[in-house]
């Protein structure tokens, strides 16, 4: 459901910027809503955090996008949970892939 947004809101992008914002929002959505936006687990690899389902079924792609990732039900997230995609996107979509795969092994899991 959240990859479709991402998708719908950003166009293509590459799977590691997909990865990476997600990433960035499971942490602003715990800061601000004490509760995970995602309902994904995500694992501390070797080169930095990842969802292992999102991370096996893009790892053969470069580009992703909506076609690609099908569709979800975006009216299954609250508000709140529109509101921290969408902050999240305005703030660190323009970003490049790099930047953003940087910022997320910046800190501990």
């Amino acid at each position: 459901m959240l990859r479709h947004i991402f998708s719908a809101k950003c166009g293509m992008v590459t799977h590691l910027k997909l990865r990476s914002l997600s990433i960035i929002l499971q942490a602003w959505s715990l800061v601000w809503m004490t509760s995970r936006c995602l309902m994904r687990r995500y694992r501390h690899w070797a080169n930095g955090p990842v969802v292992p389902r999102l991370y096996e079924r893009l790892r053969q792609r470069f580009g992703v996008d909506q076609t690609i990732l099908g569709c979800g039900n975006q009216d299954r997230l609250s508000t709140k949970s529109k509101e921290t995609i969408d902050a999240v996107l305005k703030f660190y979509g323009k970003r490049t892939s790099q930047y953003l795969s940087d910022l997320t092994h910046m800190e501990d899991p």
